[in-house]
């Protein structure tokens, strides 16, 4: 569409691609053109398709040094070397990664491509825990859907990073334990979660190792790969929160963003929704006992113990009404969408 509401020219793309941006399709393929690509074994190719003219480009990568990934003080990929992509306007980043055997630390390696293929820039970061072991967790780093649509951790799992927009500044986070374990081998207790924050050429700025103590929570005997973990950069802090809808908790920890001091934390256990009717609207499903007739996603959870103004807010509600919530946080604040899944909907600014 155009800005004034007008449908555009219709176009036509006769190449596949896995990525796009606003300008450009992309993958990543090897010499058959297929992007199942073994790293040891293949060339490696970037494909870039214009999405207005449908003209395609392909360039060869320079791989990264595998040596790196897999070697004798390293963990052995169980499928074979796998990488994560992320895409920006005008570039992108191949994303590798290396797990010391004694799984008290791991490394990021991070290349750099312009869109003709030619390598920008290589960074690493080293994240070394002593005290305890680093665990699988599903924080967006590495899930692998196979043959049967089954989803499944990768060892790229094993944490995952945030680059702040703003500054270029990066957050490594992820969580650990007190046992060490191989992938597929996950059932553990988890103590706590670290950020290592970096910047913009690789050099650590601070690293924040926080012990959590939820007993009836986060630290009960757990397959760690259920635990969804998250990290979101606001101006004054950084907010990770680990939760799971299997043992219904959902932990929220403030770092501060200067110093990776801790600011606060909230623990809030939850129930789920699961007879909800979601298909024209928003899928919060999470329940606490003081609002049993509002659902909300575990964003909005965390704001109803860190903000008495959305307490205010909700306790002005009809609580007898069932109502939907979902929070979107925002630099200065935090949008909340408000709805009954029918016949309004509200948004609201909580500064």
């Amino acid at each position: 569409l155009n800005l004034d509401g007008s449908s555009s020219n219709f176009f036509k793309i006769n190449e596949n691609f896995r990525y796009f941006n606003d300008i450009y399709g992309l993958s990543l393929v090897n010499q058959k053109n297929s992007e199942k690509v073994n790293l040891k074994n293949d060339d490696l190719f970037l494909k870039v398709v214009d999405l207005f003219s449908g003209q395609a480009t392909q360039n060869k990568l320079i791989k990264p040094d595998l040596n790196k990934i897999e070697n004798k003080t390293t963990t052995v990929y169980s499928e074979g070397v796998n990488f994560d992509v992320r895409i920006n306007e005008d570039n992108i980043s191949f994303i590798t990664k290396s797990i010391n055997k004694n799984y008290k630390s791991a490394t990021i390696y991070r290349s750099v491509y312009d869109l003709n293929g030619t390598k920008i820039g290589d960074f690493s970061y080293l994240i070394d825990v002593p005290k305890y072991f680093l665990l699988f967790a599903d924080n967006g780093g590495g899930t692998i859907i196979d043959d049967k649509k089954n989803k499944k951790l990768s060892e790229l799992a094993i944490n995952n990073y945030v680059i702040d927009k703003s500054t270029g500044h990066v957050y490594v986070f992820g969580i650990f334990g007190n046992e060490p374990k191989e992938l597929g081998e996950n059932t553990n207790i988890p103590l706590g979660l670290y950020v290592f924050k970096f910047d913009t050429k690789g050099k650590l700025i601070w690293e924040s190792v926080q012990e959590i103590t939820d007993i009836t929570g986060f630290n009960q005997r757990q397959d760690s790969s259920n635990i969804n973990l998250s990290l979101r950069i606001r101006k004054e802090e950084v907010l990770c929160t680990v939760s799971s809808k299997d043992l219904n908790y959902s932990d929220v920890i403030a770092i501060q963003n200067d110093t990776g001091e801790k600011r606060s934390d909230h623990f809030l256990k939850f129930n789920s929704d699961q007879n909800g009717i979601y298909e024209n609207g928003i899928r919060s499903n999470l329940i606490i006992d003081l609002f049993k007739e509002f659902r909300m996603d575990k964003e909005t959870l965390y704001f109803i113990n860190s903000s008495e103004s959305l307490r205010k807010y909700l306790n002005s509600l009809d609580k007898t009404k069932t109502l939907f919530f979902k929070s979107y946080i925002a630099k200065k604040g935090f949008w909340l969408i408000e709805t009954d899944n029918a016949s309004y909907s509200k948004v609201l600014f909580f500064s």
